[in-house]
């Protein structure tokens, strides 16, 4: 499998054609997408099919919970979401979600409906903030975003693979006076599209990073500021009535 983005594939004509031989000789078969590690990884790195595999998974699972809540108490529910459904939409959520704006929809659509379910509120119940202040939930792009900051945070304590510390570049390691809190900000790298360079894990995370206050990014351990973070998202929810994605 050949990844990159469609724009540059467009640029190579012969790709279909070309054939790829081990050191014996075999040919390689080629494929357009592989599942590594729970995420469905495809040669244009749109992570559409993970999303979709992803939505008929939750689908099916918000189904048991909506079926049984005249049988659950409303913690019941809550465990119930926390043990079978919140694993599946988090898992690998820093990587595939760079994905699209209709993708991240559907997703997103599919928790709101859960929120639903759990408080037994009208389907076409629109103010979804409501619902998910009554369950101390943030939003699905929220829940996605404090994860990327917090795997900063442990590259930054060495708690994460050397190739991931690697990718941090300091600013007090590129300046020849050293800032306050130099330290604790890495550099964001340059990139020219948005919607590409902009969404990779080395970007979007340090840019996420660097717009926290050095309150939160200065926390002692990981705990403390995943929760310092949260409250941080959920202050942004006081004067909306339902959330957008951007």
């Amino acid at each position: 499998m050949f990844v990159t983005r469609t724009r540059l594939r467009a640029k190579i004509d012969s790709f279909d054609q070309m054939e790829i031989r081990t050191s014996k000789g075999d040919i390689l078969e080629t494929t357009t997408s592989h599942k590594q590690l729970g995420v469905y990884i495809d040669l244009d790195l749109s992570f559409n099919k993970h999303v979709q595999h992803l939505c008929k998974k939750l689908a099916k699972r918000r189904g048991v919970p909506r079926s049984i809540r005249h049988y659950l108490p409303f913690n019941g529910r809550i465990l119930f979401y926390n043990a079978t459904i919140k694993p599946f939409f988090l898992h690998g959520g820093a990587v595939w979600g760079m994905t699209s704006k209709a993708n991240i929809t559907r997703v997103f659509r599919l928790k709101n409906r859960a929120a639903r379910t759990i408080l037994d509120a009208n389907t076409k119940e629109k103010r979804t903030v409501s619902l998910f202040k009554k369950l101390n939930w943030v939003s699905f792009v929220d829940e996605i975003n404090v994860n990327k900051p917090c795997l900063i945070f442990k590259c930054l304590k060495g708690q994460c693979p050397e190739y991931l510390c690697n990718k941090l570049v300091l600013e007090n390691n590129t300046l020849i006076r050293s800032s306050r809190y130099g330290h604790i900000k890495p550099r964001c790298p340059k990139y020219n599209r948005k919607t590409e360079g902009g969404k990779t894990f080395s970007t979007s995370s340090i840019f996420l990073w660097n717009s926290l206050t050095a309150k939160i990014r200065s926390s002692e351990s990981i705990n403390s500021f995943k929760l310092k973070y949260t409250e941080y998202v959920k202050e942004g929810y006081a004067n909306i009535d339902h959330f957008t994605i951007s």
